[in-house]
Formats: C-alpha cells, structure tokens, sequence
C-alpha cells in the first residue's frame, strides 16, 4: 500500500485473541496519511482507511499479523472492533464496521467469512456486541449505526465461541 505512514484512526484498540496463541492481538482501525489529508481536503480523495491487527506478543509495527492490514471501504470513525467467532467455524474474526455502511469481518488469516462484508444502510460507531439475544443457545452480533437504527445477525456460532467476549 503506497498510503504510508499509516496513523491511528478517531476510534479505539481491541484485545482479543483472533490468531489462537496464548496471548492476545491488537486490532485497530487506522488510515494512511493520504486518507488523513482527505478529511481535511474532501476534494482530495486519496488515501487508505485500514484495520490493523498485532500480535500482542510483540506489539511493533514490523508485529502484524500474515493478513492484515486489510484496506476498507472508509475510515473507521468512533470504531472499535469487536473479535468474534461470526461464521460457526470456531475460528473468531476481527469485526469493525466504517463510515460508508459497511460492517466488515475477516479472520487471523485475513480472510472474509462467506456472506461478508454486510451492508448496514447507515455510518457505524462504536463496538459490535455479540451474546445470545434471543435464548437460543447461538451468538448474535449487533451494532448500531449513527442514527439509532440496531441491527442484529445470526452466526451460526456457538456461544461457546464467545469465550473472553463477556468478560472483557
């Protein structure tokens, strides 16, 4: 990716643990210098948003994981991501949604579930909740978009998978 240095994004890092070691990684939504520029020129339109994930082992920008940083559709304004198994295949994935409707999700290989991303129809804030919603012994994953509207998805996982999820 020529957009570089890359810099921290208006949003938060994530501890959770996406690769399966024995400590945690770091996720983060960045942009690249170029995108940082566009939000103060609109008409420049360069630039890349990403997310990023390190392993928390040894957390230095040459530490990310083989997969990312995926590039996204927009920057991730007011974004954490969430970590979380979204497709049953007891494998979690990095989950961060951004400002153009998308809700994407990838896991420790950088790759995107089958059905992934979702389109929202609204910008996206803050974390993606995952938790049984409705009793039936599965996750769902929720997130709000910037105008209230909550929408809500079956995975097909366990609620096993949410392993550290409640907790932290």
């Amino acid at each position: 990716n020529k957009d570089f240095p890359f810099i921290s994004s208006i949003g938060g890092p994530t501890l959770g643990n996406l690769a399966g070691g024995d400590h945690p990684n770091i996720a983060a939504p960045q942009s690249g210098a170029g995108r940082a520029i566009d939000t103060l020129l609109p008409g420049f339109q360069q630039g890349s948003s990403l997310v990023q994930v390190w392993d928390g082992k040894r957390p230095r920008p040459s530490a990310e994981l083989r997969g990312f940083p995926r590039v996204t559709a927009d920057v991730g304004l007011f974004v954490s991501p969430g970590i979380v198994d979204v497709n049953g295949d007891d494998r979690p994935e990095v989950v961060a949604g951004n400002g153009v409707y998308m809700l994407d999700a990838w896991n420790a290989d950088g790759v995107a579930p089958p059905g992934w991303p979702k389109l929202t129809g609204g910008w996206m804030v803050g974390t993606p909740g995952a938790g049984d919603w409705d009793g039936d012994g599965d996750v769902e994953l929720a997130i709000v978009r910037r105008d209230g509207m909550l929408l809500v998805w079956d995975t097909g996982s366990s609620t096993d998978a949410l392993g550290e999820w409640p907790r932290y």
